[in-house]
């Protein structure tokens, strides 16, 4: 959060991120300080955040239920 404030608010940079975050993460729970920062970020119309949330998936998603990597890809088509 610390990284992202300092490069993303002091230099005005608008880098899209697309986050790919697991319901069930133990180590990084939605719910917590960083998940509220990114899904705060996320709803917020100019942020440039997105985030798509993996149902009964934990810290890696991706691995986790790989179907989930046609979002990235469709975000990625999307954007550039």
């Amino acid at each position: 959060m610390e990284l992202h404030n300092k490069y993303f608010s002091e230099k005005g940079n608008q880098i899209p991120i697309h986050l790919i975050w697991g319901d069930k993460d133990p180590i990084a729970p939605m719910t917590g300080p960083v998940g509220k920062f990114y899904s705060k970020l996320a709803s917020t119309s100019n942020s440039d955040v997105s985030m798509q949330v993996i149902i009964d998936a934990g810290h890696i998603p991706f691995d986790e239920r790989p179907e989930c990597n046609a979002g990235l890809i469709e975000w990625l088509d999307s954007k550039f």
